[in-house]
């Protein structure tokens, strides 16, 4: 079964900003991974837990952005190269960065 949403222009607007907070604080874990070369969950909550309270993330979003961003990551080695490739076919994630800025 799906269930579709029909929220007010209110709900929209504030699920919009919630979501361009989230993807702006992804990137941030995402960077400070790569700067400290830090790619286990535990230790990048450590390193980014409360620079994401501070930005305006409650607990729970802070936790599951770290978590979610973290995931991806994982699979490549501090010693990884951007633009480098995994498996064939399957772009690094550099590359899938780069590819949605432009």
């Amino acid at each position: 079964m799906q269930v579709r949403l029909f929220p007010t222009p209110a709900q929209e607007a504030a699920l919009a900003d919630t979501l361009r907070l989230c993807n702006e604080t992804a990137n941030l874990v995402s960077r400070i991974a790569w700067e400290t070369k830090t790619f286990r969950n535990y230790d990048l909550r450590a390193h980014t837990y409360g620079e994401l309270k501070n930005m305006g993330l409650s607990a729970q979003p802070a936790q599951h952005v770290i978590k979610k961003t973290r995931s991806p990551l994982s699979r490549w080695s501090p010693l990884a190269r951007p633009g480098r490739r995994l498996r064939a076919g399957r772009p690094a994630l550099a590359e899938l960065l780069l590819r949605q800025q432009s």
